[in-house]
């Protein structure tokens, strides 16, 4: 998803392009930005020579974080579904290793993996992020009441969805959660079906 983020997309998308699984489709969905940003995603799409599917969504209205990922599993095929902030960049085994821990891990809901944090020219500020309780191990979270307020994951761009899981999540209230879709929708994932970090 992306909202006025021209400065950063370009990296973003390269970032996509770069991944070593074979089969990859990245939605861009542009929700309604007033910069440049729907050139700079246009001009990357048309030169990549990449093995990625990318496709440019756009809101005709600011809809909000919500809406702009319930718009791109509308237009998405995958099995396994992944959030990515555009102002965040991925690894390159990034979706192998996701995929990976899904297919040879007992089911879950979702996968979220450790971060690097880094400032605005790409510099590495941190090498843990400060929320993941991991410890480089694999960790079960099993479902936890919604009534008692935790986060143990990192961001939503380290996640990796189950389809089915998202799609019974996403399925209406589309005015809502215009801001931190991403603490509904993994506290509703965590819920039905747990996660590995």
């Amino acid at each position: 998803t992306s909202h006025n983020y021209s400065d950063y997309i370009e990296d973003c998308l390269q970032s996509v392009s770069c991944q070593t699984y074979p089969d990859v489709e990245c939605i861009v969905v542009d929700d309604h930005s007033s910069d440049d940003s729907v050139d700079v995603i246009n001009r990357f799409i048309g030169c990549d020579q990449s093995h990625v599917n990318f496709k440019l969504v756009r809101h005709e209205l600011t809809r909000g974080q919500y809406a702009a990922f319930r718009t791109g599993m509308e237009h998405a095929d995958g099995a396994f579904v992944s959030f990515l902030d555009a102002d965040d960049l991925l690894l390159p085994d990034f979706v192998s290793e996701h995929v990976r821990v899904h297919l040879s891990c007992p089911p879950v809901a979702f996968t979220s993996s450790n971060q690097y944090q880094i400032d605005s020219k790409g510099q590495v500020i941190g090498g843990v992020h400060p929320d993941l309780e991991a410890q480089n191990t694999y960790r079960s979270v099993g479902t936890i009441s919604l009534r008692r307020p935790f986060w143990v994951w990192a961001t939503t761009s380290s996640m990796m969805f189950r389809r089915p899981v998202l799609d019974f999540i996403l399925a209406s209230a589309d005015g809502a959660f215009r801001k931190c879709a991403d603490n509904y929708v993994c506290h509703f994932s965590n819920v039905l079906g747990g996660s590995i970090l």
